[in-house]
């Protein structure tokens, strides 16, 4: 809220945050393998960020990627000392931390298989792409950047490709241009399926963007 009031001109109201989304940042030169240890749970809403400065006012930032087999946070021991274990409980109960079963809780059976049908396949095409969960769509990240974004609704799902809209090669024009309307995921491409009809064919305009 401070930032957009004083660089974007633009008042937000409490309101118009997603707070569930709220993150925490530790900045610093360099964190020793301890603390990188100690916030590497997959569920744990604190991240690392080392920078250096270099001549000419240039920064570099590295965002501390947390091990692709992190993890759970444990649970609290509430036979250890009161102070630790309610502390922790604040944390874990303030911060919401969205992952693979938040998306599918509730959606059929159908549905859960077309989505795992979708995301295995999408994850085969690369081994860098990395999953992300959020409050919206699950995100297919290639060196910290979403490639494509998936929703699971109800009876479909919806897919975005990060990309601008023309620079792909989508020859049946399945793809959807919501470079002007509002959308949750990233990029201009944006397809709605309901089968695995069109698995192969969504498949090779996925891989332009990877």
């Amino acid at each position: 809220m401070e930032y957009n009031e004083r660089f974007t001109g633009r008042l937000l109201k409490r309101c118009d945050v997603d707070w569930s989304q709220t993150r925490i940042l530790f900045v610093a030169n360099v964190f020793t393998p301890f603390q990188k240890q100690a916030t590497n749970f997959k569920d744990l809403g604190i991240g690392l960020a080392e920078f250096k400065r270099y001549e000419n006012g240039l920064l570099s930032l590295n965002l501390i990627e947390r091990d692709s087999h992190a993890p759970e946070l444990p649970k609290p021991d509430y036979a250890a000392e009161t102070q630790t274990v309610s502390a922790l409980d604040k944390v874990t109960k303030e911060i919401m931390v969205y992952d693979e079963a938040f998306h599918l809780d509730g959606k059929s059976n159908a549905m859960v298989e077309l989505y795992e049908q979708f995301r295995d396949a999408i994850l085969n095409l690369d081994t860098n792409l990395q999953l992300d969960y959020t409050k919206l769509y699950v995100a297919f990240k290639k060196d910290k950047s979403n490639c494509v974004d998936i929703a699971v609704l109800k009876n479909s799902l919806k897919l975005w490709l990060n990309a601008r809209w023309g620079s792909l090669n989508d020859a049946r024009g399945l793809f959807r241009d919501v470079s002007q309307v509002g959308h949750h995921g990233n990029g201009d491409y944006q397809v709605q399926v309901s089968n695995n009809d069109d698995l192969e064919y969504v498949l090779s305009v996925v891989k332009q963007v990877l």
